[in-house]
C-alpha cells in the first residue's frame, strides 16, 4: 500500500514553502491588550531574543478543533486526527526545534482497527531536530491502545538511525533509510506504527518552522506571491497555471493585537530546484487573534490563540498535492498522493 506518510518529506513539505526566521521588524501588539511596556502597551516593534519556548495546544477548549489530516491514496482515504498539548524551544540561529520530554499527541488513525489505531507518543527526554534535520538523540515511546495499554513501542534516535523495541524485546536496528520506508511494508504492524508516530513527530516539527515563516509574512502586509508556471497537460482541467498565493490582514493596516490573517492558496506550487518533489497548495490557512509582547524593544511573546473568543491557526481544507519532476523541465502530478488538512491548534512563543 503507498501512503503519503511514507514519505516523511511530504510532511516536512506541508506548508513549509520558506522556512525564515523571526523578523525583528515585525509589528504588532500583544494579543489580548498585551503588557510591552508593563504598561499595558506594546511598542509595535523590537528586536528578537535568540531562543523562544513554545507552546502547542491541538484541541483546545476554546480554540480550534483537533488537527485532521486526511490523505487519499487511490479508492483508500487514511485519516490521522492529533490532539494534545506539545512544548518545547524554538532557537533561531542555528535555526532547531526542541521539544520537551514528556506526553507529547495522542492520534487517532483509521490504518489500524480500533484501540491499535490510537497511538500515544511519549517523549523520554527531549528530542531536537537542526536545520530540519532528524533528531540525532533522544527517546520517543508511543503507547497502543485506548483505556488501557496493549503494548508500548520504544525508538532511541541515533545519527546513524534508530533502534526499536517492542515492549522489553530484542531492539532491532534501522537507518533512518530503513525506518522512515517501514510503513507500507511487510514488516510486522508494531514497526509500522512506529514509522508512522515518527512521521507525526515530523510534521510537528514542520509546522512550529512553518508559525515562524508567517511572522515576516505578516509584518510584509497584504501580498500576492504568484507561483511558477508548471507546462502544459501536467495539472487537470480547472486547475489555475500558474496559482497565487494571497496575504490578507482582515483588519487591515499595521498588525494589532487580536488582528486575523489569512493566506489563501490557489492552486500555487514553487519548483524547489533542491528537490524532485515539490508540494501545490489549494485552500486557506486562518491566523486567528495575533498575540505580540514586547519589553525595551525585545519581543518576548508571539503567537495565535484564544482570548475573550476564539484565536489559534486554522486549516479549512487546504489541500496538498505531490508534483515530482521525473527529469529536468519534465513533471507529473501524483493524484494518489494528496493530503487534506482540517482544524488547527493554537500557538505561543515567549520569553524562556
Amino acid at each position: 500500500m503507498k501512503t503519503t506518510f511514507n514519505h516523511p518529506r511530504v510532511l516536512f513539505m506541508i506548508l513549509s514553502l520558506s522556512v525564515l526566521i523571526l523578523a525583528s521588524s515585525c509589528g504588532g501588539g500583544g494579543g489580548g491588550g498585551g503588557d510591552g511596556d508593563g504598561n499595558g502597551n506594546d511598542d509595535g516593534g523590537g528586536q528578537t531574543l535568540n531562543e523562544y519556548n513554545f507552546r502547542m495546544d491541538f484541541g483546545a477548549s476554546d480554540g480550534p478543533l483537533p488537527l485532521e489530516v486526511a490523505a487519499i491514496l487511490g479508492d483508500e482515504e487514511v485519516t490521522a486526527t492529533l490532539e494534545g498539548s506539545p512544548g518545547g524551544s524554538y532557537i533561531l540561529d542555528p535555526e532547531s526545534v526542541a521539544f520537551d520530554a514528556g506526553p507529547m499527541v495522542r492520534i487517532t488513525t483509521n490504518l489500524w482497527p480500533g484501540p491499535l489505531g490510537i497511538l500515544n507518543i511519549n517523549l523520554s527526554n527531549d528530542i531536537k531536530s537542526i536545520d530540519g534535520n532528524h533528531p540525532e538523540e533522544g527517546t520517543m515511546t508511543v503507547h497502543i491502545g485506548d483505556e488501557g495499554i496493549l503494548y508500548s513501542l520504544t525508538t532511541t534516535f541515533t545519527v546513524a538511525g534508530v533502534n526499536l523495541k517492542y515492549n522489553d524485546g530484542t531492539p532491532i536496528n534501522y537507518t533512518w533509510s530503513q525506518f522512515e520506508d517501514l510503513l507500507g511494508s511487510s514488516v510486522p504492524d508494531w514497526q509500522q506504527q512506529a514509522s508512522f508516530a515518527y512521521n507525526i513527530v515530523s510534521f510537528l516539527f514542520s509546522q512550529v518552522s512553518y508559525i515562524v515563516s508567517v511572522f515576516p509574512l505578516i509584518d510584509e502586509g497584504d501580498s500576492v506571491t504568484t507561483g511558477d508556471t508548471l507546462p502544459a497537460g501536467v495539472l487537470p482541467d480547472g486547475i489555475s497555471n500558474p496559482g497565487t498565493r494571497t496575504l490578507t490582514d482582515i483588519n487591515g493596516g499595521e498588525p494589532q493585537p487580536g488582528d486575523t490573517f489569512r493566506i489563501d492558496f490557489q492552486h500555487f506550487w514553487k519548483n524547489d530546484t533542491s528537490d524532485d518533489i515539490d508540494p501545490l497548495y489549494d485552500g486557506t490557512v486562518r491566523f486567528v487573534n495575533f498575540w505580540r509582547t514586547s519589553v525595551n524593544d525585545t519581543i518576548t511573546g508571539i503567537g495565535f490563540a484564544p482570548y475573550q473568543g476564539s484565536g489559534g491557526v486554522f486549516f479549512d481544507g487546504l489541500r496538498i498535492y505531490e508534483i515530482e519532476e521525473n527529469s529536468p523541465g519534465s513533471f507529473t502530478l501524483d493524484d494518489t498522493a494528496t493530503m487534506t488538512i482540517n482544524g488547527g491548534y493554537t500557538i505561543l512563543f515567549s520569553e524562556p
